[in-house]
């Protein structure tokens, strides 16, 4: 179980990462300026809403995947 969860975190944060820097290109040239400008208009969550329908949408394809794997393998039989 925490093998899992440890395992899932990591996931969401590696994902959490990626979108920060695809969407705010500039968090690395300037990311007192990103900071300050987040902190004016008070957008703290939208990255984390981002990231948990990103996720959401991963582990639907990935019960998907594993459902037609399922299905192919007990046809096989």
């Amino acid at each position: 179980m925490g093998f899992i969860l440890r395992r899932e975190l990591f996931i969401f944060g590696v994902l959490l990462l990626t979108l920060i820097f695809l969407m705010h290109p500039d968090l690395l040239n300037a990311p007192h300026q990103r900071f300050t400008l987040m902190m004016e208009r008070g957008n703290f969550f939208h990255p984390f809403v981002y990231t948990l329908l990103a996720y959401l949408f991963i582990t639907i394809l990935h019960f998907f995947y594993l459902s037609l794997k399922k299905i192919i393998s007990t046809k096989k039989s």
